[in-house]
């Protein structure tokens, strides 16, 4: 094909048009492969959670982080140790309370 007597409105729409089958020619690689990979799990019998276990297991609200530090002065203020640091564990530490003196004791 030659683009060099086309216009540029000509060109743009060729350039569209070309975008257009790639994705579509993306899209249908992607789908041919995902079913030659079901294929190939029907036929030995196996699920996505048998060949990715961790992927089924989601956290659910009786996951519960056991807290490893508590407040001196409020007991009910505790901190799992995970994710961001409470309020008042930042007071502490930073006012010379030293992080090991509110650990829970075991």
């Amino acid at each position: 094909m030659k683009l060099d007597g086309l216009s540029i409105s000509e060109l743009e729409k060729l350039e569209q048009e070309i975008v257009f089958a790639k994705q579509k020619a993306e899209h249908k690689r992607i789908e041919d492969a995902r079913n030659q990979i079901y294929g190939l799990m029907d036929k030995l019998s196996v699920t996505v959670d048998d060949l990715f276990p961790s992927r089924s297991k989601r956290r659910t609200k009786t996951d519960v982080s056991i807290p490893m530090y508590q407040s001196p002065d409020d007991p009910k203020k505790t901190w799992s140790g995970h994710g961001r640091r409470p309020r008042w564990f930042l007071d502490k530490v930073s006012s010379g309370v030293d992080p090991q003196s509110m650990l829970i004791p075991k």
